[in-house]
């Protein structure tokens, strides 16, 4: 399952970059009222700064956690993208979005000019073993990559 989730990781950050490349304004990156900092594991960080180095400028990429649900989350984000005027592109995940929601994560892709951020949240279950520190069982864990085109 993990193999699963890493590469679900790995199409989102991709599609994050493949948005990049278009509009050209600058953008306020929301984030989670309540949530905290969590250090990612260094190969994820590693691998994510990688595949977004020779693309993306501006790249960052940061993770949160907080004890609340997935779905109170995810809407809460969404909500923030739209009030700070980005463009859903999560349908362009396609089936990785249902892939996420059956282990109870979700995955979300937004663009505003040249930036876009792509979100992946997931149980704290799944992000201890991962090698997220800090997080608990019943906590949920977010990444949020974001940047604009070179």
């Amino acid at each position: 399952m993990f193999k699963k989730l890493g590469l679900m990781i790995i199409v989102v950050l991709m599609m994050t970059i493949a948005l990049v490349a278009c509009g050209d304004e600058a953008a306020v990156v929301p984030t989670y009222s309540g949530a905290s900092t969590v250090t990612l594991p260094d190969s994820l960080k590693t691998q994510m700064e990688t595949s977004m180095g020779a693309n993306v400028k501006n790249a960052k990429i940061e993770a949160f956690k907080t004890s609340d649900d997935a779905a109170k989350v995810k809407t809460s984000l969404a909500d923030g993208f739209k009030k700070n005027g980005w463009d859903d592109k999560s349908t362009d995940l396609g089936a990785t979005g249902t892939e996420m929601d059956k282990i109870g994560a979700f995955a979300m892709l937004y663009q505003k000019g040249t930036n876009a951020a792509g979100v992946i949240g997931f149980p704290g279950s799944i992000a201890g073993a991962m090698g997220f520190a800090g997080a608990t069982e019943k906590d949920t864990v977010y990444i949020i990559a974001s940047g604009a085109s070179k």
